[in-house]
Protein backbone atom coordinates (compact mmCIF):
# COMPACT_ATOMS: atom_id res chain seq x y z
CA UNK A 1 0.00 0.00 0.00
CA UNK A 2 1.65 2.94 -1.22
CA UNK A 3 0.46 6.63 0.89
CA UNK A 4 0.75 9.74 -1.22
CA UNK A 5 1.19 13.52 0.31
CA UNK A 6 -2.09 14.29 0.70
CA UNK A 7 -2.99 10.68 2.59
CA UNK A 8 -0.23 11.27 4.93
CA UNK A 9 -1.28 14.90 5.55
CA UNK A 10 -4.86 13.87 6.34
CA UNK A 11 -3.18 10.70 8.64
CA UNK A 12 -1.34 13.10 10.38
CA UNK A 13 -4.57 15.17 10.71
CA UNK A 14 -6.76 11.95 12.17
CA UNK A 15 -4.08 10.70 14.46
CA UNK A 16 -4.14 14.19 16.04
CA UNK A 17 -7.90 14.49 16.79
CA UNK A 18 -8.23 10.80 17.40
CA UNK A 19 -5.89 11.59 20.41
CA UNK A 20 -7.55 14.69 21.19
CA UNK A 21 -11.18 13.15 20.79
CA UNK A 22 -10.62 9.88 22.54
CA UNK A 23 -7.34 10.42 24.54
CA UNK A 24 -4.45 8.12 24.63
CA UNK A 25 -5.85 4.69 24.85
CA UNK A 26 -9.09 4.92 23.30
CA UNK A 27 -7.42 7.62 20.43
CA UNK A 28 -4.34 4.98 20.26
CA UNK A 29 -6.56 1.94 19.30
CA UNK A 30 -8.70 4.15 16.80
CA UNK A 31 -5.38 4.70 14.95
CA UNK A 32 -4.10 1.35 14.54
CA UNK A 33 -7.70 0.08 13.69
CA UNK A 34 -7.71 2.89 11.16
CA UNK A 35 -4.17 1.71 9.31
CA UNK A 36 -5.57 -1.72 9.53
CA UNK A 37 -8.57 -0.68 7.52
CA UNK A 38 -6.66 1.28 5.23
CA UNK A 39 -4.22 -1.81 4.76
CA UNK A 40 -7.46 -3.90 3.67
CA UNK A 41 -8.76 -0.98 1.42
CA UNK A 42 -5.39 -0.56 -0.31
CA UNK A 43 -4.31 -4.11 -1.20
CA UNK A 44 -4.65 -5.12 -4.70
CA UNK A 45 -6.21 -8.23 -4.48
CA UNK A 46 -8.05 -7.69 -0.74
CA UNK A 47 -7.68 -11.72 0.23
CA UNK A 48 -9.38 -13.14 2.37
CA UNK A 49 -6.26 -14.07 4.63
CA UNK A 50 -5.28 -10.35 4.68
CA UNK A 51 -9.04 -9.47 6.03
CA UNK A 52 -8.40 -11.89 8.79
CA UNK A 53 -4.93 -11.24 9.64
CA UNK A 54 -5.61 -7.49 10.24
CA UNK A 55 -9.19 -8.43 12.11
CA UNK A 56 -7.39 -10.33 14.67
CA UNK A 57 -4.75 -7.82 15.07
CA UNK A 58 -7.44 -5.23 15.92
CA UNK A 59 -9.27 -7.88 18.19
CA UNK A 60 -5.71 -8.33 20.31
CA UNK A 61 -5.51 -5.05 20.40
CA UNK A 62 -8.97 -3.60 21.74
CA UNK A 63 -8.13 -6.66 24.39
CA UNK A 64 -4.74 -4.94 25.26
CA UNK A 65 -6.63 -1.81 25.43
CA UNK A 66 -9.77 -2.43 27.58
CA UNK A 67 -7.84 -2.16 30.91
CA UNK A 68 -6.98 1.44 30.05
CA UNK A 69 -10.40 2.12 28.22
CA UNK A 70 -11.69 1.08 31.58
CA UNK A 71 -9.59 2.52 33.77
CA UNK A 72 -9.62 6.12 31.92
CA UNK A 73 -13.51 6.22 32.06
CA UNK A 74 -13.89 5.13 35.69
CA UNK A 75 -11.10 7.87 36.41
CA UNK A 76 -12.70 10.59 34.52
CA UNK A 77 -16.17 9.70 36.05
CA UNK A 78 -14.10 10.10 39.40
CA UNK A 79 -12.26 13.43 38.81
CA UNK A 80 -16.28 14.72 37.20
CA UNK A 81 -17.43 14.52 40.30
CA UNK A 82 -15.42 15.30 42.31
CA UNK A 83 -15.48 18.78 40.75
CA UNK A 84 -19.19 19.12 40.82
CA UNK A 85 -18.63 18.54 44.95
CA UNK A 86 -15.80 20.75 44.47
CA UNK A 87 -18.90 23.27 42.89
CA UNK A 88 -21.39 22.87 45.43
CA UNK A 89 -18.44 23.75 48.35
CA UNK A 90 -17.94 27.02 46.49
CA UNK A 91 -21.62 27.83 46.46
CA UNK A 92 -22.13 26.98 50.07
CA UNK A 93 -18.73 28.64 51.14
CA UNK A 94 -20.27 31.80 48.74
CA UNK A 95 -23.90 31.34 51.00
CA UNK A 96 -21.94 31.67 54.56
CA UNK A 97 -19.84 34.88 52.67
CA UNK A 98 -23.45 36.62 52.29
CA UNK A 99 -24.99 35.28 55.42
CA UNK A 100 -22.17 34.81 57.92
CA UNK A 101 -23.16 30.88 58.48
CA UNK A 102 -23.31 28.06 56.39
CA UNK A 103 -27.07 27.36 55.38
CA UNK A 104 -29.51 25.25 57.53
CA UNK A 105 -29.93 21.08 57.27
CA UNK A 106 -33.09 22.11 56.06
CA UNK A 107 -35.94 24.73 56.44
CA UNK A 108 -38.52 23.62 59.02
CA UNK A 109 -42.23 25.49 59.92
CA UNK A 110 -43.24 26.77 62.52
CA UNK A 111 -43.95 23.32 63.91
CA UNK A 112 -41.31 22.01 63.32
CA UNK A 113 -41.49 20.14 60.30
CA UNK A 114 -38.95 19.55 57.69
CA UNK A 115 -39.68 22.19 54.49
CA UNK A 116 -37.17 22.92 52.27
CA UNK A 117 -33.67 21.22 51.76
CA UNK A 118 -30.30 23.19 51.94
CA UNK A 119 -30.03 22.72 48.18
CA UNK A 120 -32.52 24.67 47.25
CA UNK A 121 -31.30 27.65 49.25
CA UNK A 122 -27.92 27.87 47.39
CA UNK A 123 -29.46 27.38 43.46
CA UNK A 124 -28.40 31.40 42.98
CA UNK A 125 -24.99 30.34 43.99
CA UNK A 126 -24.46 27.80 41.37
CA UNK A 127 -26.09 30.14 38.89
CA UNK A 128 -29.95 28.28 38.62
CA UNK A 129 -31.56 32.00 40.19
CA UNK A 130 -34.64 31.14 37.90
CA UNK A 131 -35.15 27.77 39.50
CA UNK A 132 -35.09 29.23 42.77
CA UNK A 133 -38.07 31.60 41.76
CA UNK A 134 -39.56 28.93 40.57
CA UNK A 135 -39.79 26.95 43.70
CA UNK A 136 -42.53 28.34 45.89
CA UNK A 137 -40.91 28.30 49.46
CA UNK A 138 -44.39 29.34 51.08
CA UNK A 139 -45.73 25.35 50.48
CA UNK A 140 -43.70 21.94 51.34
CA UNK A 141 -41.23 20.32 48.96
CA UNK A 142 -43.67 17.76 48.07
CA UNK A 143 -46.07 20.19 47.19
CA UNK A 144 -48.15 19.71 43.48
CA UNK A 145 -45.83 22.70 42.30
CA UNK A 146 -42.60 22.21 43.79
CA UNK A 147 -43.06 18.51 42.94
CA UNK A 148 -43.13 19.15 39.01
CA UNK A 149 -39.48 20.89 39.53
CA UNK A 150 -38.20 17.59 40.63
CA UNK A 151 -36.86 16.60 37.30
CA UNK A 152 -35.09 19.95 36.64
CA UNK A 153 -32.75 18.75 38.78
CA UNK A 154 -29.68 20.98 38.65
CA UNK A 155 -26.46 19.19 37.03
CA UNK A 156 -24.22 20.00 39.99
CA UNK A 157 -26.73 17.36 42.34
CA UNK A 158 -25.98 14.35 39.98
CA UNK A 159 -23.50 12.03 39.90
CA UNK A 160 -21.92 11.39 36.16
CA UNK A 161 -21.29 7.67 36.73
CA UNK A 162 -25.22 7.40 38.22
CA UNK A 163 -26.50 9.27 35.64
CA UNK A 164 -25.53 6.74 33.29
CA UNK A 165 -25.14 3.50 34.43
CA UNK A 166 -27.83 3.24 37.34
CA UNK A 167 -31.37 3.14 37.48
CA UNK A 168 -31.94 5.99 39.84
CA UNK A 169 -35.33 7.87 39.04
CA UNK A 170 -34.85 11.03 37.91
CA UNK A 171 -34.25 13.86 40.14
CA UNK A 172 -32.39 11.65 43.01
CA UNK A 173 -29.21 13.86 44.49
CA UNK A 174 -26.25 11.59 44.90
CA UNK A 175 -24.52 14.20 46.87
CA UNK A 176 -25.45 14.62 50.60
CA UNK A 177 -24.76 16.57 53.78
CA UNK A 178 -24.03 14.17 57.08
CA UNK A 179 -26.56 15.53 60.04
CA UNK A 180 -25.63 15.42 63.48
CA UNK A 181 -25.50 18.46 66.51
CA UNK A 182 -21.46 17.49 66.18
CA UNK A 183 -21.17 18.11 62.30
CA UNK A 184 -21.74 20.87 59.71
CA UNK A 185 -24.87 19.99 59.79
CA UNK A 186 -26.55 20.14 62.96
CA UNK A 187 -30.84 20.46 63.63
CA UNK A 188 -31.04 22.99 65.46
CA UNK A 189 -28.60 25.74 65.18
CA UNK A 190 -26.06 27.13 61.82
CA UNK A 191 -22.46 26.43 61.73
CA UNK A 192 -20.10 29.05 61.10
CA UNK A 193 -16.41 28.83 59.41
CA UNK A 194 -15.21 29.97 63.21
CA UNK A 195 -16.97 26.48 64.88
CA UNK A 196 -15.07 24.11 62.97
CA UNK A 197 -12.00 24.39 64.91
CA UNK A 198 -10.65 21.13 63.98
CA UNK A 199 -9.64 23.22 60.71
CA UNK A 200 -11.68 23.48 57.33
CA UNK A 201 -9.18 21.23 55.49
CA UNK A 202 -10.20 18.38 57.96
CA UNK A 203 -13.89 18.39 58.37
CA UNK A 204 -15.91 17.04 55.46
CA UNK A 205 -18.58 19.62 54.62
CA UNK A 206 -20.50 16.86 51.73
CA UNK A 207 -20.37 13.24 50.48
CA UNK A 208 -21.34 11.73 47.53
CA UNK A 209 -23.78 8.75 48.12
CA UNK A 210 -24.76 5.93 46.46
CA UNK A 211 -28.04 6.23 44.00
CA UNK A 212 -29.72 3.89 46.57
CA UNK A 213 -30.83 6.50 48.95
CA UNK A 214 -32.76 8.02 46.08
CA UNK A 215 -33.09 11.36 47.72
CA UNK A 216 -35.12 13.86 45.60
CA UNK A 217 -33.04 16.65 45.20
CA UNK A 218 -35.42 19.34 47.10
CA UNK A 219 -36.41 16.59 49.90
CA UNK A 220 -35.08 18.03 53.07
CA UNK A 221 -33.40 14.73 53.90
CA UNK A 222 -30.05 13.66 53.69
CA UNK A 223 -27.74 11.23 56.03
CA UNK A 224 -27.15 10.96 60.00
CA UNK A 225 -23.71 10.70 61.21
CA UNK A 226 -24.95 8.15 63.34
CA UNK A 227 -25.93 6.22 60.50
CA UNK A 228 -22.83 6.41 58.59
CA UNK A 229 -21.22 5.48 61.94
CA UNK A 230 -23.20 2.79 62.47
CA UNK A 231 -23.07 1.38 59.19
CA UNK A 232 -19.09 0.99 59.16
CA UNK A 233 -19.10 -0.26 62.48
CA UNK A 234 -21.38 -2.93 61.79
CA UNK A 235 -20.23 -3.83 57.78
CA UNK A 236 -18.97 -7.03 57.25
CA UNK A 237 -16.37 -6.83 54.79
CA UNK A 238 -14.04 -3.45 54.18
CA UNK A 239 -16.54 -1.83 52.11
CA UNK A 240 -17.79 1.38 53.12
CA UNK A 241 -21.13 2.01 54.52
CA UNK A 242 -24.55 1.42 53.87
CA UNK A 243 -25.82 5.03 52.12
CA UNK A 244 -22.06 5.63 50.92
CA UNK A 245 -21.47 2.85 48.30
CA UNK A 246 -21.14 5.32 45.74
CA UNK A 247 -19.58 4.02 41.86
CA UNK A 248 -15.80 5.16 42.17
CA UNK A 249 -12.84 2.98 44.17
CA UNK A 250 -13.03 6.13 46.50
CA UNK A 251 -15.36 7.73 48.84
CA UNK A 252 -15.71 11.17 47.65
CA UNK A 253 -15.91 14.01 50.06
CA UNK A 254 -15.31 17.57 50.08
CA UNK A 255 -13.91 19.34 53.05
CA UNK A 256 -15.11 22.59 54.15
CA UNK A 257 -12.09 24.61 52.85
CA UNK A 258 -13.87 23.94 49.53
CA UNK A 259 -11.07 20.88 48.16
CA UNK A 260 -12.92 17.33 46.64
CA UNK A 261 -10.84 14.55 48.43
CA UNK A 262 -11.08 11.01 48.09
CA UNK A 263 -10.97 9.09 51.31
CA UNK A 264 -10.23 4.94 51.43
CA UNK A 265 -13.42 2.64 50.99
CA UNK A 266 -12.29 0.77 54.31
CA UNK A 267 -11.78 4.28 56.32
CA UNK A 268 -12.48 2.98 59.96
CA UNK A 269 -16.02 4.27 61.88
CA UNK A 270 -13.57 5.88 64.29
CA UNK A 271 -11.88 8.06 61.43
CA UNK A 272 -14.86 8.70 59.83
CA UNK A 273 -16.49 10.77 63.15
CA UNK A 274 -13.04 12.32 63.06
CA UNK A 275 -13.44 13.47 59.36
CA UNK A 276 -17.24 14.31 59.92
CA UNK A 277 -17.33 16.79 63.23
CA UNK A 278 -16.28 20.37 63.30
CA UNK A 279 -14.54 20.31 66.92
CA UNK A 280 -13.92 16.45 68.24
CA UNK A 281 -10.17 17.61 68.16
CA UNK A 282 -8.84 14.19 67.14
CA UNK A 283 -5.09 13.96 65.14
CA UNK A 284 -6.23 13.13 61.58
CA UNK A 285 -4.54 13.17 57.76
CA UNK A 286 -6.32 13.77 55.19
CA UNK A 287 -5.58 13.02 51.66
CA UNK A 288 -4.80 15.90 49.70
CA UNK A 289 -7.33 17.91 47.36
CA UNK A 290 -8.34 15.80 44.06
CA UNK A 291 -7.02 19.00 42.16
CA UNK A 292 -4.12 19.72 44.09
CA UNK A 293 -4.64 23.38 44.84
CA UNK A 294 -8.42 23.87 46.85
CA UNK A 295 -8.14 27.06 45.19
CA UNK A 296 -7.06 26.70 41.75
CA UNK A 297 -9.69 26.88 38.76
CA UNK A 298 -9.60 23.61 37.81
CA UNK A 299 -12.46 22.44 35.18
CA UNK A 300 -13.98 19.09 35.07
CA UNK A 301 -12.89 16.76 32.16
CA UNK A 302 -15.36 15.91 30.03
CA UNK A 303 -13.93 13.09 27.99
CA UNK A 304 -10.77 14.79 26.99
CA UNK A 305 -11.16 17.87 29.01
CA UNK A 306 -12.37 20.14 25.73
CA UNK A 307 -14.97 22.40 24.84
CA UNK A 308 -18.26 21.51 22.79
CA UNK A 309 -17.12 23.93 20.41
CA UNK A 310 -13.51 22.89 19.96
CA UNK A 311 -15.10 18.93 19.78
CA UNK A 312 -17.56 19.96 17.62
CA UNK A 313 -14.56 20.99 15.03
CA UNK A 314 -12.56 18.10 16.07
CA UNK A 315 -15.00 15.75 14.68
CA UNK A 316 -15.73 17.82 11.63
CA UNK A 317 -11.86 17.45 10.98
CA UNK A 318 -11.33 13.79 12.21
CA UNK A 319 -14.04 12.93 9.54
CA UNK A 320 -12.70 14.72 6.79
CA UNK A 321 -9.61 13.48 6.86
CA UNK A 322 -10.53 10.15 7.43
CA UNK A 323 -12.94 10.58 4.15
CA UNK A 324 -9.69 12.04 2.83
CA UNK A 325 -7.41 8.72 2.91
CA UNK A 326 -10.14 6.38 2.29
CA UNK A 327 -10.44 8.43 -1.09
CA UNK A 328 -6.73 8.87 -1.36
CA UNK A 329 -6.39 4.93 -0.90
CA UNK A 330 -8.73 3.82 -2.89
CA UNK A 331 -7.53 6.04 -5.95
CA UNK A 332 -4.26 4.79 -5.77
CA UNK A 333 -5.30 1.09 -5.48
CA UNK A 334 -7.78 1.71 -8.76
CA UNK A 335 -5.00 3.63 -10.27
CA UNK A 336 -2.23 0.75 -9.67
CA UNK A 337 -4.89 -1.58 -11.06
CA UNK A 338 -6.05 0.52 -14.14
CA UNK A 339 -1.80 0.89 -14.94
CA UNK A 340 -1.83 -2.78 -14.42
CA UNK A 341 -4.37 -3.68 -16.58
CA UNK A 342 -3.56 -1.35 -19.01
CA UNK A 343 -0.27 -2.79 -18.85
CA UNK A 344 -1.29 -6.86 -19.37
CA UNK A 345 -3.22 -5.01 -22.75
CA UNK A 346 0.04 -3.77 -23.90
CA UNK A 347 1.62 -6.98 -23.97
CA UNK A 348 -1.23 -8.83 -25.09
CA UNK A 349 -1.09 -6.85 -28.65
CA UNK A 350 1.79 -8.28 -29.67
CA UNK A 351 1.20 -11.75 -28.87
CA UNK A 352 -1.98 -11.09 -30.96
CA UNK A 353 -0.35 -9.67 -33.80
Amino acid sequence: MQFTLTSLLALCVYAMTSLALFGPAVGVWAILSTLGLLVILGSDTGSCLEFVVVFAVILILVAMMQPAIVSQGHERGRLSCAFQLQKIAEALRAYHADHGCFPPACVRDANGKPMHSWRVLILPYLDHEDLRKAYRMDEPWDSPHNQTLIPSIPEEYECWRECLESNSKPGVATYVAVMGDETVWPKDRRVRMDDVVDGLDKTILLVEASADLAIPWTEPRDISLDDVVAGTSSRPDSGPPPGLDGPHSLLLGVTADGAARGFPRDTSAEKLRALLTVAGGEPIEVPRSAFGDPSSDKRPPSETGISSISRFFLVILWIASLSIMITSVLGCRNARLAAAQASAEQTEKPQEG
